[in-house]
């Protein structure tokens, strides 16, 4: 059975709160942090398979954040998908130069996120 808990590190509690009602309707569960440091010291406690980083935070920011997860030595590689309401913005660039794997852009639509979480975890449709 797939580990069915990810981590969602953004700073913005409402955010995190849409995202954990969505995953809900899966059964997956969500572990939160509020800021890049706090997420990346959860992540290297934590097996998760799956994990949301929001790209604008104070402190280290989202793609820092990624590019750290990115380089720590996890025995399996989580898949780490960003979110940004940054739109036309931000450069898709940006995705393959930190070593995420996604990007989904706010507001996020559910059944995107659904579909990707269950490929991702190997959960069944």
């Amino acid at each position: 059975m797939p580990n069915e808990k990810v981590l969602i590190i953004d700073d913005c509690r409402v955010n995190v709160l849409l995202l954990k009602h969505v995953l809900s309707k899966i059964n997956v569960q969500a572990d939160s942090a509020g800021s890049g440091e706090s997420g990346i010291e959860l992540a290297v406690k934590g097996a998760y398979p799956l994990i949301f980083v929001d790209i604008m935070m104070p402190g280290i920011d989202g793609l820092e954040t990624c590019r750290r997860l990115r380089a720590h030595p996890f025995k399996t590689k989580p898949c780490l998908l960003l979110l940004t309401a940054m739109g036309e913005k931000f450069s898709a660039d940006s995705v393959e130069e930190v070593g995420a794997d996604g990007v989904f852009f706010k507001p996020i639509v559910p059944s995107q996120i659904i579909d990707v979480v269950k490929e991702t975890m190997g959960l069944s449709q």
